[in-house]
């Protein structure tokens, strides 16, 4: 009789700070609402010229924290998240909140803070230069987005800092790192539909989806043992980078099963003519005058009854798949066929 072997995976436990815009907890899987943990929310009282810290009792009233936390979550699903909240409902805050919650994260049991947020004000920049060295002397890896329109971005800029940028035309979650540059980091940020709609946001794409897909795979590196610690960092980068050409390669959306094309085009076809949607189909197949958020949603949600699929829960919805039926077809087939992706 042969001898049983069990193998035990150890996991290594890691905790991401995500300094943003606070989380909905009810727009996460389960699994991620499980692994969420009660955050802080940072105010400012500019009358009295104070900032107060409380207990968040997980809120988001942008959407933007929401989307980065389902971001890590989905790359990284055993990291446990730490919301932080100094962004407002209009998406800002002050350099002050900035401050004080990077303070507030030397006292937590982190490895990983994400800030998918950017300050032009070079005023901070040595007090944020400051308090990012401090956090990586205690072991804590910090990344951050460049501005999206600012030729200036704090704490992206900074040594001590893994700054982020988003390609548009980017659709996987592999990254270019390049060690020298200011902006250490290309990754994707094309736009992506949620699998719920949040408030004030309708594509999470840019500089801030990159980062937290930066921040997914280094939880998950230190998670699975692939990374020891914040000291293998630059190692670990460097043997997983992509090469410029891979990265920015065109995605394969070919549809290849004529059968799913035609359903996938009756079913666009049959929402269209019964103005359950605002859209066009022209002679080559492709779709145009998509109208409002909702009918995005109302696509993908028709595709999964009609092929009793979950889409949202294989593969992520990039906005490029509703260009057209091809396209969406090529969706629906990497999802019936058995496909599940981490970004393509």
């Amino acid at each position: 009789m042969g001898k049983l072997s069990l193998v035990f995976i150890y996991m290594k436990k890691v905790n991401v700070a995500i300094i943003d815009s606070g989380i909905q907890l009810d727009a996460l899987c389960e699994s991620g609402r499980n692994n969420t943990e009660n955050g802080y929310i940072i105010n400012e009282n500019t009358a009295f010229s104070s900032v107060g810290i409380e207990r968040d009792r997980l809120e988001d009233h942008n959407g933007h924290g929401t989307a980065c936390a389902s971001v890590i979550h989905r790359i990284a699903p055993r990291a446990k998240l730490i919301p932080i909240c100094i962004l407002g409902q209009n998406g800002r805050c002050s350099s002050r909140q900035l401050i004080n919650a990077l303070e507030l994260v030397k006292n937590f049991d982190v490895q990983i803070v994400n800030m998918s947020i950017s300050s032009n004000d070079i005023k901070i920049r040595h007090r944020i230069n400051k308090l990012v060295t401090e956090l990586q002397e205690q072991g804590k890896i910090c990344v951050a987005s460049k501005s999206n329109d600012r030729w200036l971005s704090y704490p992206a800029e900074l040594r001590k800092v893994l700054g982020v940028a988003g390609s548009p035309v980017v659709f996987s979650e592999e990254y270019l790192y390049e060690y020298d540059k200011k902006i250490q980091i290309v990754a994707s940020g094309a736009a992506e539909l949620m699998k719920y709609k949040l408030p004030r946001l309708s594509f999470f794409r840019g500089n801030s989806r990159a980062a937290a897909i930066i921040s997914g795979i280094l939880a998950n590196a230190l998670s699975a043992g692939d990374m020891s610690d914040s000291d293998d960092l630059v190692k670990y980068l460097l043997a997983n980078t992509c090469d410029r050409q891979r990265l920015f390669s065109k995605p394969d959306m070919e549809s290849r099963n004529q059968s799913i094309y035609k359903e996938v085009y009756a079913c666009i076809e049959k929402l269209i003519s019964h103005e359950i949607i605002h859209a066009r189909i022209d002679q080559s197949g492709d779709l145009a005058d998509i109208g409002i958020l909702d009918d995005y949603y109302r696509i993908i949600h028709t595709l999964e009854l009609n092929f009793s699929c979950n889409i949202f829960g294989k593969k992520t919805v990039y906005k490029r798949y509703f260009e057209s039926v091809e396209y969406l077809s090529s969706l629906v087939e990497g999802v019936v066929d058995g496909g599940c992706d981490k970004g393509n």
